[in-house]
């Protein structure tokens, strides 16, 4: 039995005048979810076994931070290739997945083993490399998960310097302006919106650990330790988060015709500045906000999600942290959802939501 090809058969409704025009172009028929999942796994045994097996042959390695380099780049460029060529197949994709994250794990021990292990330098050294492979590879996963272990040793590499509170600040103004611009770089979202995505989960990774001084690998200290540069980055952070949540508000406010004159974008100005002093000492909620207000700005339910969640998340991690009394959190928590509703109060009635509801019952 002959199995004709789809322009085969196309040609063929032509003929008898089923069809018209040119054939349609053909789209790729996904697995079921199920068997993608399995054959995902599938991808991970497969490179687990190789990588086991390669690692104890060449055991020797793990016990030089040249070789150690030299194996990381080599794996990590063969998982390149793998993604490059793979065209969609599921299993090519998770077996490039544990390769790349394998071979960079021998990249971080020859940096690290090169470097002292914690170092500042060998942080901004790992947050190169990874910033380097989430721009070269092709694939989202990959990439979010690249973009952000690049944020986060950026975030260890400041905190190892004596300036924890400017890493957040930092990320911050990352995710503000990679996402107020969402629309001029449609034609990239494949590269940029998995690294935006990344940037908020660090951003919120980079807040929430500032609390936790006790443990150490979490924030990469054992660098300097001057109390007045930890005084100066703490009022930096919290300014810098500031200044980035009223810029952020001017923007959306400018995107939708407002100039700074106009008393909607004043109001809101107000408003933010508001929030901003009421939450000096939780700058972790001007964060949350600026990625709610970029999700709603943009029609984007997973960001503002993100931001809601971030929200929750660091509130709770501030308030159940011993730095202060809970009487003093209780106090900035109050002020700061009384400044929130006395704007939303305040923007509700000099901004009035429009009802169009009439014009389409004519």
């Amino acid at each position: 039995m002959n199995t004709l090809s789809p322009k085969q058969l196309w040609d063929r409704l032509l003929e008898i005048n089923l069809v018209t025009g040119e054939m349609p172009p053909t789209v790729d028929q996904h697995a079921p979810w199920f068997v993608r999942v399995m054959l995902g796994f599938a991808g991970w045994i497969g490179a687990l076994f190789m990588l086991g097996f390669v690692g104890a042959s060449l055991s020797f390695i793990m016990r030089s931070s040249s070789a150690s380099l030299i194996a990381g780049a080599l794996v990590c460029s063969g998982a390149a290739a793998i993604f490059r060529f793979s065209q969609g197949k599921d299993f090519a994709i998770q077996f490039g997945l544990a390769t790349s994250f394998a071979g960079q794990a021998m990249f971080i021990f020859g940096i690290m083993e090169t470097f002292r292990w914690g170092s500042g330098f060998g942080y901004i050294a790992v947050a190169i490399f990874e910033a380097g492979l989430a721009a070269i590879v092709v694939n989202e996963i990959h990439r979010g998960a690249t973009a952000f272990a690049a944020a986060v040793s950026l975030s260890l590499a400041l905190s190892w310097y004596g300036i924890p509170h400017l890493a957040p600040a930092l990320i911050t103004a990352a995710v503000a302006v990679l996402w107020m611009h969402e629309f001029s770089w449609a034609d990239k979202g494949s590269v940029l919106r998995p690294i935006g995505y990344s940037l908020v989960l660090a951003a919120l990774y980079s807040n929430s650990t500032l609390f936790m001084r006790d443990t150490a690998w979490l924030l990469g200290r054992g660098g300097a330790h001057n109390p007045a540069l930890s005084m100066i980055s703490s009022w930096a952070g919290v300014l810098l988060t500031s200044a980035v949540f009223l810029y952020t508000t001017v923007r959306l406010a400018a995107r939708e015709g407002f100039g700074i004159n106009d008393r909607p974008a004043r109001t809101a100005l107000v408003a933010a500045a508001a929030i901003a002093i009421a939450s000096f000492k939780a700058p972790g909620i001007a964060t949350g906000l600026v990625i709610v207000l970029l999700g709603f700005a943009n029609a984007n339910r997973v960001l503002t999600g993100l931001g809601i969640f971030s929200l929750i998340i660091y509130l709770s991690i501030y308030y159940y942290q011993l730095q202060a009394t809970l009487l003093i959190k209780s106090a900035s928590l109050v002020a700061t959802g009384i400044m929130l509703l006395v704007a939303r109060i305040a923007l509700g009635r000099l901004w009035p939501a429009v009802d169009h509801k009439g014009e389409h019952n004519a």
